[in-house]
């Protein structure tokens, strides 16, 4: 199978610059509610169908600001625009159309916003930005003592975080009769997921970093999301043996999430080119709590992968000036105090409030944070807040 480097690929496309860096909030104070809920009727015969909820004016231009947004960085040097578009045309006609998954629906979504600013050679290359560009995102699974059950909380930093907070959507997965299949924290114009959740587990996606060759033709993780979250599997164990067994198109943390307590791990996925470990996995165990940010757990086959990290820095204003992938370690230690400190204060903390006063410390909190969203795999509840404009 064809697979090329990732750092090769990003070098064809013009990899994607950070945004400019924004004003960091202070606690909490920046993360709005957000309650705009959109159906997917997953069992629609076509794309219309399928997205039929997200043609209203509001969600188009979201998207449109959003695809601008991602676009203006890739034209922003001619060199980046001829690669990116050289690049995704030959991709879309050699590999995505004939062989990629969800291409009808990221037709469509270039159909809604045009060619003037889309092709949908682009919005092919777009709909695999996760593959392709450095994201960052921290990962908390907890047991909440005082009201029984298991949460998941992520944050998700992405450059062009503001455009992306307006674009999202709390999606609704619905079965031809009604039913609800699954709820997710979607972003509009994307068809696979990140961060989702069914009565039974709940799933998020975190980026990996990689040296060498890591991007393969296999799936996008996003895609891969959708699909279980799509399908009949309905217990944390199904879905464990179905994520042990996913060999992803790039590499990617897996956090898993169930009912009973200490039902959680994180599935550390490798390169599709590593024939000799392609997971390992990292089980929450009797701990209270497991966090994944950027890194691969030191002790693992995976660890000579990371990247340099910067342990401390004097404000947040400096901790903006890193790169995302440079705060994993730091991140996942403000998320460890932070949560140490609610446990030791009471033998039942307010879980939930514990988690977004965590959330909102620097560097878990930086320039790129564009979402917050708590989960509960026992009803299948999501709440999510955006990054205030």
């Amino acid at each position: 199978m064809f697979r090329l480097s990732r750092r090769a690929l990003l070098g064809m496309l013009g990899a994607l610059p950070a945004t400019k860096a924004l004003a960091a909030m202070p606690a909490a104070a920046g993360q709005v509610p957000l309650d705009l809920v959109r159906g997917i009727h997953i069992d629609a015969a076509d794309p219309a169908g399928i997205w039929a909820e997200i043609a209203q004016p509001d969600d188009a231009e979201a998207m449109r600001g959003l695809v601008a947004a991602i676009m203006a960085d890739v034209r922003r040097k001619p060199s980046w625009s001829l690669g990116w578009s050289l690049a995704t045309k030959v991709a879309y006609h050699a590999i995505y159309r004939p062989f990629g998954l969800y291409m009808d629906e990221s037709d469509y979504f270039a159909g809604l916003l045009g060619p003037e600013l889309v092709a949908k050679s682009d919005m092919a290359g777009l709909q695999r930005l996760y593959t392709l560009a450095h994201a960052g995102c921290s990962s908390v699974m907890a047991w909440d003592e005082s009201l029984g059950r298991m949460v998941h909380f992520r944050s998700l930093d992405w450059p062009s975080a503001a455009a992306i907070a307006k674009a999202t959507r709390i999606y609704q997965g619905t079965r031809a009769d009604g039913t609800k299949a699954f709820s997710a924290a979607g972003i509009l114009g994307m068809s696979g997921l990140l961060t989702a959740v069914k009565p039974g587990f709940s799933v998020a996606i975190n980026f990996a970093p990689w040296s060498g060759t890591s991007f393969s033709l296999n799936a996008d993780p996003t895609f891969l999301v959708r699909q279980l979250m799509a399908s009949p599997t309905a217990s944390y164990h199904d879905a464990f043996r179905l994520i042990e067994a996913w060999r992803p198109g790039a590499p990617v943390f897996i956090s898993l999430c169930g009912v009973a307590k200490g039902e959680a791990c994180v599935f550390e996925l490798g390169s599709a080119r590593d024939q000799q470990t392609a997971c390992n996995l990292r089980p929450m165990g009797e701990h209270p709590y497991l966090i994944q940010t950027n890194h691969f757990d030191d002790a693992g086959p995976f660890a000579r992968h990371n990247k340099p990290q910067v342990l401390s820095a004097p404000d947040a204003a400096a901790w903006d000036g890193l790169t995302i992938l440079e705060t994993s370690v730091a991140r996942q230690a403000v998320l460890e105090q932070a949560l140490d400190e609610a446990f030791a204060g009471s033998a039942a903390p307010d879980l939930a409030a514990a988690l977004r006063r965590a959330f909102a410390r620097p560097p878990v909190w930086n320039h790129e944070t564009a979402q917050w969203v708590m989960m509960v795999p026992q009803s299948g509840e999501l709440q999510a807040w955006v990054r205030e404009a």
